[in-house]
Formats: C-alpha cells, structure tokens, sequence
C-alpha cells in the first residue's frame, strides 16, 4: 500500500534513523498513512479532545511507541501534553523526509 502511494522508496529507513536519534529509549514505529492523515487533521491542536479522538490518540500512540494501550486520565494534562508533543514530533519528522 505504501509502494503504490509513496512509490518504491517510502523514506521509512531516513526517518526510523531521526526517529531513533530523537526518541532513543524508545522502540519507535512509523506512522501508518491513515495515522498520519488522521493526526494532519488538527486533531492535536484542538483546544477540547473528545473522548472517541482520545481513544483513537492513544491507540496511535500506543503502538508507535510499543507501549499498553489506555487513554489516561484527561485529569492527568501533562501526560496529554507529552502524547501530543510526541507525536507532532512524528508528523514533523514524516514532512521533513517527504
């Protein structure tokens, strides 16, 4: 699927490599397109999440960075924060190599 979109060469291999400069500690996965055009939306700049976007936010999140899927508590802003600034980190490090 991504062959017939982005052609034979997809830049996976250049941004795994800034993924894993960036994210060292971690097992970082590339985003899927749809992941990617879901986050492209503005999701993440919304001011309000709803409770579906904080599940499909945290699904994303989750299997990019190989960790339990939950959707924390949205008492708790300061793990949103870092969800939202971790995968803006994503759609930034995907625009660079494109």
């Amino acid at each position: 699927m991504v062959k017939a979109i982005a052609g034979e060469d997809c830049g996976c291999d250049e941004r795994k490599e800034w993924l894993n400069k960036k994210f060292p500690y971690k097992k970082v996965e590339c985003l899927d397109p749809e992941e990617e055009e879901y986050l492209s939306s503005g999701i993440l700049k919304e001011k309000r999440i709803s409770r579906k976007d904080q599940e499909m936010i945290a699904k994303i999140h989750s299997r990019v960075f190989s960790h339990k899927y939950h959707v924390p508590c949205s008492c708790n802003p300061s793990i949103w924060k870092q969800w939202i600034r971790e995968l803006n980190d994503m759609l930034d490090a995907a625009e660079e190599v494109s």
